[in-house]
């Protein structure tokens, strides 16, 4: 036995807490570190006085002697609150909190499978303009779009379709460069809807570099990924529509579809200050109808500021 295990169970037999000891030996007041230490050495807490409130029977008891609080109980007892109510939910002795997914629901399975046009936009909306995340120590993930308070519009247009309440969008605003942004954003915590996200249709958190035309797209809305993703990520200027990734692998899919149909473009790479290269791709002007008949057809659904160039701009 180490020293350090042996000094831990003196303090343990002594009635330390777990906070102390922590404290102490792991310089933080979170327990889990010193609980994952003592399971690995097959510590079994329960034999120790600090820790009797993994006893059922022993919870219940002192729950009710302080109102039923596992905030005043942890208190008066100098015991973590976090383990607290691990255990009395885990006794049954309370019921755990409503979670963010249950309180904000949604469509959980819209993503499941690809089988019409708007499905395919919003994913290729979502690679450019949104993000999908995981936290690092526990089961709980996020998808989230952030985009500019003047295109509210089309975030109520997704919520719409994933059936997400439309209140609870937010709006709001930040500074940068001196200057006063107003944004809007769509957050879910729906474990369903965001793993199939990331995990089938390879939209992942930390997508710079690895971004990539999912193969989960059907052939036939391929063109509707791709609007999408120009919806968040492209603009429109009298050069011509481009786009622009850190991952080549997602703008050599873009031209391998362009090849295809006979839509002619250039490619550029910029070498950045974080030494990666950014990645353009830009429509010649001679196909510049192609394209918009392809990507950007009438009768499809898109960023109604997209379309305004495109059929209201005098050039057209």
């Amino acid at each position: 036995m180490s020293q350090d295990l042996q000094i831990i169970l003196n303090l343990l037999s002594e009635g330390k807490s777990a906070k102390e000891i922590s404290k102490l030996f792991f310089s933080t007041e979170d327990t889990r570190k010193l609980i994952n230490y003592l399971e690995k050495n097959n510590i079994n807490l329960k034999q120790y006085e600090t820790f009797k409130y993994m006893d059922k029977e022993w919870l219940l008891e002192q729950l009710k002697k302080y109102n039923n609080s596992p905030t005043i109980l942890s208190r008066e007892l100098n015991m973590s609150l976090t383990s607290v109510n691990r255990y009395a939910i885990e006794f049954g002795l309370r019921k755990p909190k409503k979670s963010i997914a249950s309180v904000n629901p949604v469509n959980e399975k819209y993503f499941d499978e690809v089988d019409n046009f708007k499905k395919a936009y919003w994913l290729g909306f979502i690679m450019a303009d949104g993000y999908t995340y995981k936290t690092p120590n526990r089961e709980k993930y996020e998808l989230a779009i952030k985009i500019k308070s003047t295109d509210i519009n089309h975030l109520k247009e997704f919520a719409k379709d994933i059936e997400f309440p439309e209140e609870k969008i937010v709006i709001g605003s930040g500074k940068r460069n001196n200057n006063t942004n107003y944004y809007c954003s769509l957050r879910t915590y729906n474990t369903h809807l965001v793993t199939t996200v990331m995990n089938k249709h390879r939209i992942v958190q930390n997508k710079t570099y690895v971004q990539c035309l999912p193969d989960s797209i059907p052939k036939e809305y391929i063109s509707d990924f791709i609007r999408g993703y120009w919806d968040g990520n492209g603009s429109f200027a009298q050069k011509g529509w481009s786009a622009c990734t850190m991952s080549y692998q997602l703008i050599e899919s873009f031209a391998k579809y362009f090849d295809e149909n006979n839509i002619e473009y250039t490619l550029r790479k910029q070498l950045c200050k974080s030494g990666n290269y950014l990645h353009l791709i830009r429509i010649r002007n001679k196909s510049q109808e192609e394209f918009i008949e392809l990507i950007y057809p009438p009768e499809k659904y898109a960023l109604k500021r997209k379309y305004d160039l495109i059929y209201m701009s005098p050039q057209n």
